[in-house]
């Protein structure tokens, strides 16, 4: 008996740790939310004009670190053409 009730607590931890485990999930949001933002901001840099560029450049002392980084995400997204929206699409992950 004591071993059947083990089993079920064993069972039940596993079923909540992975319903509930949505860091992966938060870490793919944040980045999207850090691209969106700095495509906002730097839009020039990927060749869509930015009327607003200027000031933007006020910015980049908080987010040059990460503005190498979000180029080169950006620049793969190129690459890979459209394949990352219709994974969204397909599993509703917007």
């Amino acid at each position: 008996m004591k071993e059947k009730t083990y089993g079920f607590l064993e069972s039940l931890k596993e079923f909540f740790s992975a319903s509930l485990d949505h860091e992966h999930i938060i870490r793919v949001e944040a980045y999207d939310k850090v691209d969106e933002f700095l495509l906002l901001c730097f839009s020039d840099a990927l060749g869509i004009p930015n009327p607003y560029s200027y000031y933007m450049s006020e910015l980049l002392p908080y987010v040059g670190e990460d503005l190498l980084k979000w180029e080169r995400r950006m620049a793969s997204d190129r690459r890979e053409g459209l394949s990352h929206l219709t994974y969204k699409l397909d599993h509703h992950t917007w």
